[in-house]
């Protein structure tokens, strides 16, 4: 979990939202790392985070995997807030 913990104060700045992930993930960098966009959205109802928190986790989980590709982030937030 001390992987985790290290990831999350870089990538999330509440608590609160890093407990929340911590508990989704079980503790597990790796978990986080394998979960997909969908997952993350059933377990943490990321479209009710307050925007700038979303975007700054979406944009750390990303980068994560592999994944730093910002204008996929925009679209991500673009249909949770549509919807």
């Amino acid at each position: 979990m001390d992987e985790l913990d290290a990831w999350l104060g870089t990538s999330l700045g509440p608590e609160n939202l890093r407990a929340e992930v911590r508990q989704a993930c079980g503790g597990s960098l790796e978990d986080l790392r394998s979960c997909e966009l969908e997952d993350l959205e059933s377990e943490l109802s990321l479209s009710t985070w307050p925007n700038l928190e979303r975007l700054r986790f979406l944009r750390a989980w990303r980068a994560l995997r592999g994944e730093e590709n910002d204008d996929d982030a925009a679209a991500d937030t673009d249909e949770d807030e549509a919807a």
